[in-house]
């Protein structure tokens, strides 16, 4: 759980008025109208501009948009009953006794606590309506388990070799380059000669697949579901070139003679030693290249005269169709997650969420209902655990049913939420 300091999380929203309790429900009561979908214009603009104030508040309302979050909770708030209406939970908080055990709980960061304590409380008819909500999982299916550390491997003269997770073994190029593959990586050896002529291989992940390998010159790359990447064996030009498709995760080895170069379908990032991650997916509308640290020259494959600098925390999006190369201030983390074995989605649309999920789980889904695809949700989710439960998680909200069919996740609006 975030931690943050108090007194800082309400700034000028503090009026002589508003006893300090009253400002922790009022924010709370917002948030939880937010996650409900009954939030008035005027509210919503409080929220944001709340929201906009500082780092602090963005990071409580992201922790409680996550999906997650009231699955962590829920054992605390048993104890109350789903019938117990607002003022009765208002009344809980306000009152010295309330008021002490929360406290007491939350120490120093009593502000961001109570907000976060209040919301739970003031949303648990949605999420812990009763024990019988809906269950993603029936009986006689199977969970959807996560992918695994595997890829093909294309050589030079067409070869295909299976990278399996237990294979282990040792090729030589007929450049002399030697390929060691271990159980988790594939590394290609530094001390190999200078060929007569450049040597590619190919290494592809299908979904549910990934792959890590270290490149001749020691630079290391991680290699998402889906995805594909072409190098040479031995670096022997002026530059280092290698091209991608999909999501890769690159630590450059330095060596300031010979510039790293990415290639993608739509742009072109150039290093000399720096750590990256590019998504490159056909099926997304722009491609992104967050920096982690460094720096890197970015521009487009159909316009070279534009580049782009970008500094740590920077994200590049550059779009397959044209225009412009558009920077923003990210969050690194929700970016590079995936080769920490985590998702992280913040906010973000029920469509982009699952497409992301069924690289990994290869399952198919179908949408019954147009309009859930603009739902949106947080969650985080260990990467190498069924997926299952995060679908629960989305359920127990009731802005959305998912239920599971063989390999196949069918999203529709509740029941009770689909207009007659």
């Amino acid at each position: 759980m975030f931690l943050f300091k108090g007194e800082e999380v309400f700034k000028d929203y503090e009026t002589p008025k508003m006893e300090k309790n009253d400002r922790y429900l009022k924010i709370a009561k917002l948030i939880a109208d937010d996650l409900n979908g009954s939030l008035n214009a005027e509210d919503k603009s409080f929220l944001e501009n709340w929201i906009l104030e500082s780092e602090e508040n963005r990071e409580i309302y992201h922790q409680i948009k996550d999906g997650t979050w009231y699955a962590e909770q829920s054992a605390g708030i048993k104890k109350y009953l789903p019938e117990e209406g607002w003022e009765k939970i208002e009344k809980q908080i306000k009152s010295p006794l309330g008021r002490r055990s929360v406290f007491m709980i939350v120490g120093k960061y009593a502000a961001a606590a109570a907000i976060l304590f209040s919301v739970f409380l003031f949303v648990k008819e949605i999420t812990f309506r009763n024990d019988t909500a809906t269950e993603l999982v029936q009986p006689q299916q199977t969970p959807l388990k996560p992918g695994v550390k595997e890829a093909r491997l294309i050589l030079d003269d067409g070869r295909v070799i299976p990278l399996t997770a237990d294979s282990a073994f040792s090729i030589e190029e007929e450049n002399g380059t030697v390929i060691d593959k271990t159980t988790q990586t594939i590394d290609y050896a530094k001390n190999a000669a200078k060929p007569p002529r450049e040597i590619f291989n190919t290494i592809i992940t299908s979904t549910g697949e990934e792959f890590s390998l270290n490149l001749s010159d020691g630079t290391k790359v991680i290699l998402n579901a889906e995805s594909e990447i072409r190098f040479p064996v031995v670096f022997v030009r002026d530059e280092r070139v290698v091209e991608i498709t999909g999501e890769a995760y690159f630590e450059v080895a330095r060596d300031a003679e010979h510039p790293f170069i990415v290639k993608t379908p739509a742009s072109v990032t150039q290093v000399l030693g720096t750590s990256f991650n590019v998504r490159a997916y056909d099926d997304e509308l722009s491609e992104k290249i967050t920096l982690v640290e460094g720096k890197v020259d970015i521009s487009r494959q159909d316009n070279g005269n534009q580049t782009i600098t970008l500094s740590p925390g920077e994200q590049a999006s550059v779009s397959g169709t044209g225009g412009e190369i558009k920077v923003e201030q990210v969050n690194i983390a929700y970016y590079t997650a995936w080769k920490d074995g985590r998702f992280i989605f913040r906010n973000e649309r029920l469509e982009d969420i699952v497409r992301n999920l069924k690289r990994w789980y290869q399952f198919d889904v179908e949408y019954l209902n147009e309009d859930t695809k603009d739902m949106r949700f947080g969650a985080t989710l260990d990467r190498y655990k069924e997926v299952n439960p995060i679908f629960k998680i989305f359920n127990n909200t009731r802005l959305v049913n998912i239920i599971q069919s063989e390999n196949k996740i069918i999203i529709n609006i509740p029941d009770e939420k689909r207009e007659t």
